[in-house]
């Protein structure tokens, strides 16, 4: 995985990483971060409740909607700083249908994740490959070539999973 996450972020110039569910948070387990002098930098540790950011949204999308519905409901008030339930909701939509989410803004509004599903040889999600950095200097055009690779990314990775399977 190390490998992968360092290709991603060689090819785009910012911070890519997996996480997982642990209890209502995303819990970062593996990250290459961007070699470019101004970056977001995650730390292995590092916890995000589920409701924010990307990579959140591809792991709510993994559960029960009482389940998300509860997680929300339960969410901190800083949670709360630059969306609403009802984005978070969305996002969580979005991930369903799509197995990739964007967020552009709403943990904070200077940052983007661009988040894929990472599946078990059952399908079953298990984590979050996500790409994140500083939305200053990427354009649309950019995160929509970064969600393209993530996406292909991931779906590679699943399909390795799968042929695996005994």
């Amino acid at each position: 995985m190390a490998a992968t996450l360092r290709e991603l972020t060689d090819a785009t110039g910012v911070t890519s990483k997996v996480s997982v569910r642990d209890g209502d948070d995303a819990l970062t387990l593996l990250r290459v971060d961007s070699a470019e002098p101004m970056a977001l930098t995650v730390r292995p540790g590092a916890r995000f409740h589920l409701t924010l950011g990307a990579s959140g949204t591809i792991l709510l999308g993994a559960l029960p909607g009482k389940e998300v519905g509860r997680i929300i409901r339960r969410a901190p008030a800083e949670c709360w700083q630059w969306q609403k339930p009802a984005d978070v909701h969305r996002r969580v939509q979005e991930a369903q249908r799509q197995g990739i989410v964007t967020d552009s803004g709403t943990y904070r509004p200077d940052i983007f994740g661009v988040s894929a599903a990472l599946c078990d040889a059952n399908g079953h999600i298990y984590a979050a490959l996500t790409l994140t950095g500083l939305i200053h200097g990427h354009s649309e055009a950019q995160l929509d070539a970064f969600r393209e690779l993530l996406a292909h990314t991931a779906a590679k990775l699943n399909q390795q999973v799968k042929l695996r399977r005994p």
